[in-house]
């Protein structure tokens, strides 16, 4: 079984979970959701742990790693911005082979180079933000805006620049669009080739890991994706010449366990399964 069948089912799981406790289900939801992300983390160091590459939960902890690699899970508008601003910092001042060399941030975002203009540009990021109105996690984008404001203001494009990847802006309108009208096939279609264009660009981008010191934040679902392509590069020779040795993995520690309150609620909630069961 792959591995994206076994986190398919396992979100299935949980869905079905969550339908068949009803309204009381939605008291319940951050910890399904928690769940979910520690399903997503377990997996990431799992695959971690089959090609060597380390988990980190602090700056201090980057050492010699020129390549940063931040799964998200998108919602953590409140830490991700904070943790995320502390890489970016750790990266831009360090020095790898006894050189500092320039940081890039590899971004899942609209993939428009218009929209990576503005990004990199310091002087229109924080005003010129009406196309967030419709995006899901726009909470947590506005703050990054800040964080890329702050650096930009402190360091040129020469030092630190963004390199967005993803869907274009037209492409996630037309999959809001599908997914509005119930089409499951056309939003599976759009989500599967999303996937492949992320996974694609952090592999351009790791191969020029010896010009520029690298971080991608995208989601933890593409980093799954993206470790697993990493295993098939490495067995078939790593012909791309991508320094594994380089690479690590951020994992926040908010990802990797759960608070004494969610246990409370977990607990709480195993014991309405069980009335449920009988």
């Amino acid at each position: 079984m792959s591995e994206k069948v076994k986190i398919n089912e396992s979100f299935e799981k949980l869905n079905e979970l969550g339908k068949k406790l009803g309204k009381l289900g939605k008291n319940f939801q951050d910890v399904l959701e928690k769940e979910w992300i520690l399903i997503l983390a377990e997996q990431i160091k799992s695959l971690c742990k089959d090609l060597g590459i380390p988990i980190v939960s602090s700056v201090e902890e980057l050492k010699s790693y020129p390549i940063v690699i931040f799964p998200s899970y998108h919602d953590h508008y409140d830490t991700e911005p904070q943790e995320l601003k502390e890489i970016l910092y750790h990266q831009i001042l360090s020095s790898y082979d006894g050189k500092i060399k320039k940081t890039i941030l590899g971004f899942e975002f609209y993939s428009d180079k218009s929209f990576e203009d503005l990004l990199n540009d310091p002087a229109r990021n924080l005003h010129e933000t009406t196309y967030l109105s419709g995006l899901k996690f726009k909470k947590i984008f506005l703050e990054f805006l800040k964080v890329f404001n702050e650096i930009q203001h402190k360091y040129s494009i020469d030092r630190f620049e963004i390199k967005v990847f993803g869907d274009t802006y037209a492409e996630s309108v037309e999959r809001q669009k599908a997914e509005n009208m119930g089409d499951t096939e056309k939003v599976k279609e759009f989500d599967e080739k999303n996937y492949a264009k992320i996974v694609k660009s952090i592999l351009d981008l790791l191969k020029t890991h010896e010009d520029y010191n690298l971080v991608f934040w995208t989601g933890m679902l593409h980093v799954i994706d993206l470790l697993t392509m990493l295993k098939e590069i490495i067995k078939s020779g790593n012909k791309e010449g991508i320094n594994i040795d380089k690479i690590a993995v951020y994992l926040s520690p908010r990802d990797q366990s759960l608070s004494d309150y969610e246990q409370f609620k977990l607990k709480l909630l195993n014991c309405f399964i069980s009335i449920m069961r009988k």
